[in-house]
């Protein structure tokens, strides 16, 4: 007998940390279910907090227009349109990437020629990047819940790199879409 768990147990399943990708003898969620489980745990006061975080301080910089809005609260420049294939959930990518902190600028990461599914990567991205074409270059600002949350993030050495509730940036290129 397959049992059936409503989106609600879903969700306290997810926030709780219990989903594990299987819900019962291989079966498992889609990437697309399982991004939507992701969005739908998401705290919508604090999103709200930080999106306007986000937007004030695009317009004291003076380049809140260059900006397009999501309404997650991902923010993104295009720097280059690319004229490639746009990507879906379970599509490859090759990404040149580099994220920093939005708080003060310091680069957590860097990387020149990033593969994975686009299903693997933040949520921010995961709703975004579908937007670019191969070959863009571009600039996204993704507020912390929808990128580490309330997790912090330390590197192979344990240093801590990315503190909980972090508002990130990338700058990134996507070099390739399979």
């Amino acid at each position: 007998m397959i049992k059936r768990i409503t989106l609600s147990v879903l969700i306290l399943l997810f926030m709780a940390g219990v989903i594990s990708g299987c819900l019962e003898k291989g079966e498992s969620l889609t990437p697309e279910q399982y991004l939507q489980a992701k969005l739908n745990s998401v705290d919508k006061t604090r999103l709200a907090a930080e999106t306007k975080v986000i937007d004030d301080s695009l317009q004291l910089w003076g380049i809140k227009t260059e900006y397009f809005s999501e309404l997650n609260g991902v923010r993104y420049r295009i720097q280059t349109l690319g004229s490639g294939p746009k990507p879906v959930l379970r599509s490859m990518l090759k990404l040149k990437y580099e994220g920093r902190l939005f708080s003060d600028s310091t680069v957590f990461e860097q990387q020149d020629n990033y593969t994975s599914y686009l299903y693997d990567l933040l949520v921010g991205m995961q709703t975004t990047l579908p937007l670019l074409n191969e070959g863009t270059k571009a600039t996204l600002i993704i507020p912390s819940a929808i990128a580490f949350g309330n997790v912090d993030v330390r590197n192979s050495s344990n240093v801590l790199i990315v503190p909980k509730n972090s508002t990130l940036i990338f700058h990134l290129e996507m070099l390739d879409v399979q």
